[in-house]
């Protein structure tokens, strides 16, 4: 494989009662110094990772790039992810998608491993470098994968592992409002499903639960906590977006560009 340019991994990730992941992602997007793979299809890489590991005697390229294919098939095109994710309506006329081609993806992830050792850290940076090059990215001026992580828990349990040196940037939201739009949330779920008395008995197990979930990450902080990290607040993304996205550049040493104020995906 030809020599180019090895950027870092910053990863994106929600933090306690968090909101605003994907919108920091899609306006980091057109930065000319970060490149990032759309939304989180990656989000249970590690949890299918710990599944592999314990059927499959041996991992090699061409087993773990069918499994990629067979499991986070989103990768390749945005309309296979199921559930919502918002990027099956795209473009000015939401009728977009992002998709790449399978077959560059397939040569260069097999082509980036080639003579590696078939691990977590270069299967996942093999993905990275394979989606991009699929899409025809230049990587010599590029100086992070923004890895969307998602869930704090996996850089605590299996980043951390991999990486000892990183940068995080944490998305949070004021817990009161968060506690009680996602209480609304419920209600109007359980209104479609249950009839009124169901309804009143589960709401303190309701409450209780998403108090637990609030507090969870706290649990799982431990010495990758030391790292790097910039802490986004959702109302300053929406009160004050641009000075919010400025403040963040600064903080990883990118440039600012007026094309940020856009949220993109894919460049749709």
């Amino acid at each position: 494989m030809q020599n180019y340019n090895k950027p870092k991994i910053i990863l994106l990730a929600c933090f306690v009662s968090a909101s605003g992941s994907k919108l920091v992602q899609s306006q980091l997007e057109s930065s000319k110094e970060v490149l990032t793979i759309p939304a989180y299809p990656l989000l249970y890489f590690y949890d299918h990772w710990n599944d592999w590991t314990r059927k499959y005697k041996k991992l090699n390229s061409k087993l773990i790039l069918n499994l990629l294919i067979k499991h986070h098939e989103s990768l390749f095109d945005s309309r296979k992810i199921k559930g919502f994710n918002g990027l099956t309506k795209l473009g000015k006329k939401k009728n977009k998608y992002i998709k790449i081609s399978r077959k560059k993806f397939n040569y260069f992830f097999l082509n980036y491993l080639n003579g590696k050792k078939i691990d977590r850290a270069n299967v996942l940076e093999a993905i990275h470098f394979a989606y991009f090059k699929s899409r025809g990215n230049n990587l010599n001026k590029i100086k992070y994968y923004l890895f969307h992580i998602h869930n704090y828990e996996f850089i605590s349990k299996y980043f951390c592992k991999d990486y000892s040196k990183f940068t995080m940037l944490l998305c949070l939201r004021g817990p009161i409002d968060q506690f009680w739009r996602r209480v609304q949330a419920h209600k109007n779920i359980e209104k479609q499903r249950y009839d009124y008395t169901d309804q009143e008995y589960i709401k303190n197990y309701n409450y209780f639960t998403m108090l637990r979930h609030f507090c969870m990450d706290f649990r799982y902080i431990g010495e990758e906590f030391y790292n790097k990290k910039v802490f986004i607040k959702f109302e300053d993304l929406k009160t004050n977006n641009i000075k919010t996205l400025k403040k963040i550049c600064s903080k990883i040493q990118i440039k600012f560009n007026s094309n940020m104020k856009h949220p993109k995906f894919g460049g749709l």
